[in-house]
């Protein structure tokens, strides 16, 4: 039986589609995703680049200790931190007392260096593992006393396109 036009182009439009998806994929690493909204392309270059900047950014403000509004930008409204030695902290009103708390440490200082980026299979989600992770903080004689350790943060690009830290935890680094 012979197969309809119709349904021959289709086929035909679905094997090129196919093919040049796959190929432009490999050789670009572009990736498509499906969603329930549809279907999108992502270069997974251009956004582990664009998700490392947007942490070293975070990292810049957290640093700096000065913009509380500033370094709140970069969690998402319902983040969980989990910090050494603390219960969780959830969502934006608990992560304004913790930094706001950290920021009056006497010498309190936060630094990090996010590495090696996973993304989810739908793109949305993205995980990063901290390297040089290190907490300064005034010993009672006023002596730089600082912690180094290790973190894994997981980001969730937002309704707007921006990532965001979903998860943020840490921990200090062994001594050995």
């Amino acid at each position: 039986m012979r197969k309809p036009a119709l349904l021959t182009s289709f086929l035909h439009y679905c094997w090129i589609r196919s093919f040049l998806i796959d190929n432009f994929a490999a050789r670009t690493q572009w990736t498509l995703y499906t969603t329930s909204e549809g279907s999108y392309s992502m270069d997974l270059a251009l956004e582990r680049t664009r998700l490392l900047q947007r942490d070293a950014e975070w990292a810049a403000a957290a640093s700096e200790g000065h913009d509380l509004e500033r370094v709140l930008l970069f969690w998402t409204d319902d983040a969980v931190l989990l910090a050494p030695g603390l219960a969780a902290m959830v969502g934006k009103d608990a992560l304004r007392q913790y930094v706001q708390g950290s920021m009056e440490i006497p010498g309190f200082r936060i630094t990090w260096r996010s590495t090696d980026v996973t993304f989810s299979p739908d793109g949305n989600l993205a995980y990063m593992f901290g390297r040089r992770n290190a907490v300064t903080v005034n010993t009672p004689n006023g002596t730089p006393n600082t912690t180094e350790g290790r973190a894994v943060t997981i980001w969730r690009r937002e309704v707007d396109g921006e990532w965001r830290c979903a998860v943020d935890i840490w921990n200090a680094e062994s001594a050995s």
